[in-house]
Parts: structure tokens; sequence; C-alpha cells
């Protein structure tokens, strides 16, 4: 019975003191996955001019926006080979789809033609992302560690607007009434290649699972095919497509919040 108490008390004692240890020095298991949210509160409404087009000649312009980089969903995984290096991968997935109605205030060329609208503006916003590089992690205080990086980036986003409008035109000087219908239509094509320095703060609530919230700067090569078609029933009054080529610099201060789970 005494040497069974004394061998109990040596079990307490080690187990005691390798929680102990582990509440000063955590072991970061090897793997890691990550589920969460990229890109908080960084939304951006841009507004687009659109032409306004009255008995197949283009008067004026409609303001409608367009709503970039909208909240999404990331999926990651960490490979770490110790409690300082690992490599990483994330996928990210954006997606927003808006309709408006009515309250696109057109801007009129002068003379402004007497007229009013009814308008219906939907609005599709979609991105996928991968992202996959090198971190270096050191700890802070207790359980909080800090870490940064860097990562290459692959995307492909696609934007559509379409913009449909009913112009009623009463003539000032006859009185004769004249509906057109107008429909604007935007697709926009991006594909972009590049890389981004992070850095983060990580939590361990325990041994398997973590909170992280971390920062980024994009530098993107982007490559945009722009299509803009606006018809009316009668014909095509105005089209414009064409490619360009941008260097983007984005700042992200909330780039990826997620919970972190350790094996």
């Amino acid at each position: 019975m005494k040497k069974l108490i004394a061998l109990l008390i040596i079990v307490s004692n080690s187990a005691f003191a390798q929680d102990s240890l582990s509440k000063k020095t955590i072991d970061i298991p090897t793997q890691e996955f990550c589920i969460g949210l990229i890109n908080l509160l960084n939304k951006q409404n841009i507004i687009v001019n659109y032409p306004y087009i009255l008995n197949g000649q283009v008067v004026g312009t409609y303001q409608a926006p367009i709503i970039e980089n909208p909240n999404g969903v990331g999926l990651g995984y960490k490979l770490n080979f110790s409690n300082r290096h690992a490599i990483r991968m994330l996928f990210g997935l954006q997606y927003s789809k808006r309709t408006y109605t009515s309250g696109n205030n057109p801007t009129f060329q002068s003379p402004a033609p007497p007229v009013t609208l009814d308008s219906e503006n939907e609005i599709l916003f979609q991105e996928y992302s991968i992202r996959f590089g090198y971190q270096n992690r050191f700890k802070l205080s207790g359980k909080f560690f800090s870490y940064f990086g860097i990562e290459a980036i692959m995307l492909r986003s696609k934007y559509s607007n379409t913009f449909n409008v009913t112009n009623t035109f009463t003539d000032p000087l006859t009185g004769e009434i004249n509906t057109t219908v107008t429909n604007n239509n935007s697709f926009i094509e991006n594909q972009a290649l590049g890389g981004a320095p992070f850095f983060g703060v990580q939590y361990f609530i325990s041994h398997r699972l973590s909170l992280s919230l971390e920062s980024k700067i994009d530098v993107l090569q982007t490559q945009s095919e722009v299509n803009n078609l606006a018809t009316t029933v009668q014909n095509i009054a105005n089209q414009n497509s064409y490619s360009e080529t941008l260097t983007e610099i984005k700042a992200i201060p909330l780039g990826f919040f997620s919970i972190n789970a350790h094996f």
C-alpha cells in the first residue's frame, strides 16, 4: 500500500511538472489546420459610370457601385518543422452578390432631359486565391506568439454588373411620352501573380487549439480583361472592350482571422 501511494505521488509530481513546463514553453505540434475569415473590414465601394442612352444617343451617365474585396472564407494548412519554422498554404474564397432597385442617380450632360427612371442593378463579385509561403514564429509572453514571413500569391477574380434601366421621357414641347429600355452589362476578369509579406499574432487556448490574426501587404501583377456593353432594344449604342496589365499594392490590416487545430 505504501509503495502504491509513493508511486501515485511520483506520477502526480511528474504530471504537474510537465504541465507547468508546457505553460512556459509550448511545444507546437507538427501539423496545423486553419479555418477563418479573410479581408475583415476591408470592403471597397467603387463608383462606376455607365452610359445613359436616349433615342440611341449617349446623353449622360449613371453611377453604380462595385463592391470589391468582400469578406471571404479561408482554409489553411501549416507544417511546423519546429516551434519557430513552418511552411504554409492558404486557399481563399470571396463572394458577394447584391441587387439594387432604383436609387441610381443619373448625371446628365447639359441640357438635362426630363425623365423618370426605373432601374435594377445586379452586381456579382467572386475571387479564388492560393497562397504558399514560409513563416518564422517567436514567443512574446505566456501563450502569446508572434510570427512573420512571406508568401507567393495566385488569384483569379470575376466581376459582373447587369444594369437594366427603363427611361420614360416626356417631350416638353409636344408632350409625347417615349420609353427606352437600356441594358448595361460589364464583365471584368482578373488573373494575378505576386507576393505578400505578412505579420501575425497567435494565442494558444490549449496545446491543440489556438487563435491567430495577421496583416499583410499584397503586391500583385494583374492582367485584366474588361468588356462593357450598353444596348437598347433598337441597337448597340456603346461598346468598350480592352485588356490591361496593372501593378497593385494592397495593404490588408486584418487579412486573416482564424481558429487553428494542432495535431
